[in-house]
């Protein structure tokens, strides 16, 4: 899971608390890289392996195009 932070000491709590519960913690960077976990971005509501994230997030994409089943 990746965990954005500004403040060193906030981010080593976010990771133990993120550990504690079994996941893997992914030191993603500041909050000014954030955006790269929103909607639109290939980090954004997926199951990788914490290499294929560290590759989503640090891709430049900024918007993935999703395409949706209509019903008929």
């Amino acid at each position: 899971m990746p965990v954005f932070g500004d403040d060193a000491r906030a981010k080593a709590i976010a990771s133990g608390l993120v550990e504690a519960t079994g996941f893997d913690v992914l030191d993603a960077g500041d909050l000014a890289g954030l955006w790269r976990r929103q909607p639109g971005t290939p980090a954004y509501c997926t199951e990788l392996t914490r290499n294929a994230l560290l590759v989503a997030l640090t891709s430049r994409i900024r918007t993935v195009q999703r395409t949706t089943a209509t019903k008929q």
